[in-house]
C-alpha cells in the first residue's frame, strides 16, 4: 500500500515480507499496489530491479511520470497505468526502459504527448492511449516498431500525416473512433 499524497520522492526503504526463499530481485511483476500519490515513487524501480511487467489499474491518483520514474526499471516489457489522474508525461519518462514492447495508459488525462516520448522505444510493438484528453499527434510521436497504436475515444482533430510516412511504418492496427 502506498500512501503518498505529496507525491514525496525520498523514501528510503519499502516493507513488506517475501515468499520463502525470495528476495528483492526475485520481483517481476508489481500490481495494483493500492493507496495514493501523484508521482510514481523512484525506490519502487530501485528496489525491484528485475521488474519486468507494471500493472497498476486501481486509481492511484498518478498525475505525472517523468525520467526517474521508471529508472531502475530497465528489464521493464509491459506497462499499465490505467483508470489514473495521469495528466503529464515528461520527455524522458520512458529514457531508462529501452526494451518496452507493451504502454497502456488508457483512462487517464493525458492532453498533450511531449515530442519524442516514445521514439527511442525501438521494441515498443504496442500503445493504448484510448481515452484520455490528446488533442494532436505530431510526426516524431511513436517510432518505427509500433504495430498497434490505439486512440479512440480522445479530442484528437488534427493527426500529421507524416506519423505513417515517416515513423509508424510497421502500423497494422490503428483505433481512432470517437474524435473530435
Amino acid at each position: 500500500y502506498l500512501n503518498n499524497p505529496n507525491g514525496f520522492d525520498n523514501f528510503t526503504q519499502i516493507g513488506g515480507t517475501h515468499l520463502p526463499n525470495f528476495e528483492d530481485q526475485n520481483v517481476t511483476i508489481i500490481s495494483d499496489i493500492g493507496g495514493i500519490s501523484p508521482n510514481f515513487p523512484t525506490l519502487i524501480c530501485k528496489t525491484f530491479t528485475a521488474t519486468e511487467f507494471i500493472f497498476i489499474e486501481t486509481n492511484m491518483n498518478f498525475e505525472y511520470l517523468d525520467g526517474n520514474s521508471f529508472r531502475g526499471c530497465s528489464k521493464l516489457e509491459f506497462l499499465q497505468l490505467v483508470n489514473n489522474n495521469l495528466m503529464s508525461l515528461s520527455e524522458d519518462t520512458f529514457v531508462n526502459n529501452p526494451h518496452l514492447l507493451r504502454i497502456f495508459l488508457f483512462s487517464n488525462k493525458l492532453e498533450v504527448l511531449p515530442p519524442n516520448i516514445f521514439t527511442s522505444l525501438s521494441e515498443l510493438i504496442e500503445l493504448n492511449l484510448s481515452s484520455n484528453r490528446l488533442i494532436e499527434v505530431n510526426s516524431n510521436s511513436f517510432p518505427s516498431s509500433i504495430q498497434a497504436l490505439s486512440l479512440n475515444d480522445n479530442k484528437i482533430h488534427a493527426i500529421d500525416p507524416q506519423v505513417f510516412i515517416k515513423n509508424a511504418v510497421n502500423l497494422r492496427f490503428l483505433a481512432l473512433e470517437r474524435n473530435v
